[in-house]
């Protein structure tokens, strides 16, 4: 199956897609040839890039022995001229960060410039961690249930975040408990014992 498409003018980089309802062998794509890549396999990404030429069109041919596995062709363009000004925009709005990543503690000092801005680390967000800004203890801002925000001051801010593991204290008590038991239980298993003997 051979897809045609038309690139309108501009500065685009152009993607495709084309769902599988299940996977077929030997599959395999030209992109509008000047790449080949297998296709519906086991790892074989989902997204794949069309690269272009000068010209405003080109070809996505799809070689399969089971042309019913696979839905219509789904084609996306990104602007990169939107990409770029997007990019500088966000680079304009970064603020300098020093920190410093220890085995279960982490200390930032960010100079912000700004009112009502947030630091997205990559750090995951747990229960564990105790984070405090400018000496005072807050509550990170969870990011898509995975990822903290911290809320920035106007001006200097020293961030210092400490990991504690949850409920240490209640596993080493049953950690005890269970010393306890198998130590008693042991012991009455070896007292019966000789009684019987």
């Amino acid at each position: 199956m051979r897809y045609k498409f038309k690139i309108p003018t501009g500065n685009y980089s152009v993607y495709g897609s084309l769902p599988w309802k299940w996977s077929v062998d030997g599959t395999k794509l030209d992109l509008n040839g000047k790449m080949q890549q297998v296709y519906s396999t086991w790892l074989s990404p989902s997204v794949f890039y069309v690269p272009t030429t000068d010209e405003d069109s080109g070809y996505i041919e799809l070689q399969t022995n089971d042309q019913n596995a696979f839905n219509e062709l789904q084609l996306y363009l990104l602007d990169l001229d939107q990409l770029a000004k997007v990019t500088n925009e966000l680079k304009e709005q970064s603020v300098d960060v020093k920190l410093n990543v220890e085995n279960g503690k982490a200390n930032f000092t960010v100079d912000n410039k700004q009112n009502k801005r947030y630091l997205q680390t990559t750090i995951p967000y747990e229960s564990g961690w105790v984070v405090k800004l400018n000496g005072k203890e807050i509550m990170p801002k969870l990011l898509d249930n995975t990822l903290m925000a911290l809320p920035l001051e106007k001006g200097k801010n020293n961030i210092t975040m400490e990991y504690h593991v949850v409920h240490l204290k209640l596993g080493a008590l049953l950690t005890l408990v269970g010393i306890i038991l198998l130590s008693g239980t042991w012991y009455l298993t070896k007292k019966y014992n000789r009684g019987r003997k």
